[in-house]
């Protein structure tokens, strides 16, 4: 049991694993950025009854939110298809496809909070 421990790797070795893990939590916001803001909302709705929608503050910071993350995900597409082996560079290019379509949802929804 020790030995498999002792086995187990925190740190990537290579330059894919530091990409990797660089782009990690802007893949992660991308991912749980509107579930947190429903959640939100939901739990101001508990308290506030007849409250409905995204705020409208709310839906800018995190769409401001989803743009530097979507920037930081096309310099990272770019560069894992340059300097990365395989193809990773996909899978982060899908992440930047659903935060733009998750952007996009936040910018076009057209309720508000009261």
């Amino acid at each position: 049991m020790y030995n498999h421990l002792g086995a187990m790797k925190t740190w990537p070795n290579s330059k894919d694993g530091w990409i990797a893990l660089a782009l990690f939590p802007f893949k992660v916001y991308i991912v749980m950025a509107i579930p947190f803001l429903e959640a939100c909302v939901s739990c101001k709705a508990m308290f506030q009854p007849g409250y409905y929608g995204y705020p409208h503050e709310a839906r800018l910071d995190v769409c401001l939110g989803y743009f530097l993350c979507l920037a930081v995900l096309v310099f990272g597409t770019i560069l894992q298809a340059i300097v990365c082996r395989g193809w990773s560079w996909i899978r982060t290019l899908g992440f930047l496809a659903f935060g733009f379509l998750c952007c996009m949802h936040l910018l076009t929804s057209g309720t508000m909070g009261r």
